[in-house]
């Protein structure tokens, strides 16, 4: 009982390149060794509401795979770090949509690449009409 908020977000995605040793210097490597081709891979959540609920937590790579993850919602940031051959490309929170009293859903998924494709469905509809307005105009002179 109370007044407490629930809003979770997708705060942050990161896939860095792990570098492989670049030498050594009296037998002493300047970078630790690793497998060329393999990323470090981040997924940063965040609590931004009062009220701590349990939440499933979705991410996605550029593999196909995807991992779903329990958050306790105990903490106000959560980082998720994974290493391997795979980028994330997407996180979601919430996937199944069980939480229906968090405040702002728009803010519940992240994705690393945006298409413009919502973008040009308005200007192209916005170009239709205009076009129609002007040959309505065009038929009344």
């Amino acid at each position: 009982y109370g007044t407490k908020t629930c809003d979770y977000s997708a705060a942050r995605i990161s896939n860095k390149k792990i570098q492989t040793a670049k030498g050594n210097f009296d037998n002493i490597d300047l970078m630790p060794p690793a497998k060329a081709g393999n990323y470090i891979s981040t997924a940063t959540f965040r609590r931004n509401g009062d009220a701590i609920m349990p939440v499933d937590i979705r991410i996605f790579f550029d593999n196909g795979k995807s991992i779903i993850k329990n958050w306790d919602g105990k903490s106000r940031v959560k980082t998720y770090t994974f290493t391997g051959t795979g980028q994330i490309t997407k996180i979601e929170i919430d996937p199944e949509r069980k939480l229906l009293i968090d405040t702002n859903l728009l803010n519940n998924s992240k994705i690393v690449k945006q298409t413009s494709a919502g973008t040009w469905k308005y200007i192209l509809k916005i170009m239709f009409w205009l076009q129609n307005i002007m040959q309505s105009v065009a038929f009344l002179a």
